[in-house]
């Protein structure tokens, strides 16, 4: 018997444990995209999909959203290329204009913060004589940013595996998320669908 209880009350851990994961990941979503998908096929057991989209018209994104593309993302193909502190300063007076927010943290994972440390004009600035044979470090760049701009690198690395048994990262490759002083919302935890039906009268729920 004892297995078998420790097997359920593990279970139990997981479910608490997933049931936390959510909505991490749907404010990382919201941060990024301003939206929330979450799905899962018939072949999961779970044939379903969320979707809030809070951006229908497409003014959130076409005022808080800046793509870089072609030659001038941060990755280590446009290393001669990009300019990532010239991107920064950008978003940071936009947010200022029209949010009158001072921005103080650029959120990202590792992967993006390597393709900034890569950037010709980073090594440039930071070491402006014999920067080609100068490895920077990432305390270097992170220090260098927050001179520079006013921002704070943080690292966010963590991960979960979706429906479909797939790991994810919270903040995707090539997302910076720059955020003011303060907090930017409040997580509030409502009825699940399936509580919904039982207090509907359905009880097949």
């Amino acid at each position: 018997a004892q297995p078998t209880i420790q097997r359920v009350f593990d279970d139990l851990g997981r479910l608490v444990e997933g049931a936390k994961v959510q909505p991490e990941r749907m404010r990382a979503s919201l941060l990024t995209k301003g939206t929330i998908q979450v799905s899962a096929t018939a072949a999961t057991g779970r044939d379903t999909t969320y979707a809030y989209n809070f951006d229908t018209t497409g003014e959130w994104a076409s005022e808080n959203n800046e793509v870089l593309t072609g030659t001038s993302t941060w990755t280590e193909a446009n290393t001669d290329t990009s300019t990532p502190i010239d991107d920064l300063w950008d978003a940071c007076e936009a947010l200022r204009d029209q949010e009158g927010a001072i921005a103080v943290t650029a959120l990202m994972n590792t992967t993006t913060l390597r393709g900034l440390l890569a950037s010709l004009q980073l090594r440039k600035a930071l070491n402006p004589v014999g920067w080609q044979n100068v490895v920077t470090s990432r305390a270097q760049l992170t220090q260098f940013v927050q001179a520079e701009t006013g921002l704070t690198i943080e690292l966010y690395d963590k991960q979960f595996v979706d429906e479909q048994g797939v790991t994810r990262k919270f903040i995707e490759d090539g997302y910076v998320v720059l955020l003011p002083q303060g907090n930017v919302g409040e997580t509030w935890y409502g009825t699940t669908p399936e509580e919904f039906d039982l207090l509907g009268g359905n009880t097949e729920a």
